[in-house]
């Protein structure tokens, strides 16, 4: 059976596209982030939707969703996901455990 690669999101929802429409969403890069929070000067949390699909075997659902870490001590860190819910509940799951091991951070400086 094969495989689509690029996918477009309507809502919350992915729908398999060709790879022009997939580029064309590429353009305005905005349009891919779902969801950004800023933890402090200089650590955010991006999640975001990566339009083409990372799952590298067969099975399962596409791996559409990134949730990335920008600065601090988990810079570069990210999770991959199958779902908007999943990749939405993990956002902010991670923004929570980044702001503990910021304030842990904080507490070891002073």
């Amino acid at each position: 059976m094969s495989r689509h690669r690029f996918y477009t999101l309507n809502g919350k929802v992915y729908e398999p596209c060709p790879p022009e429409v997939a580029q064309a969403q590429w353009e305005d890069l905005s349009q891919l982030v779902l969801l950004a929070s800023t933890i402090s000067e200089e650590v955010s949390v991006f999640t975001i939707f990566l339009g083409i699909d990372h799952r590298t075997d067969q099975g399962g659902p596409p791996i559409l969703f990134e949730t990335l870490v920008v600065g601090g001590r988990w810079d570069g860190c990210y999770e991959r996901y199958t779902s908007y819910e999943t990749a939405e509940t993990r956002h902010h799951q991670i923004v929570s455990e980044v702001h503990v091991t910021l304030g842990q951070d904080e507490n070891r400086s002073e």
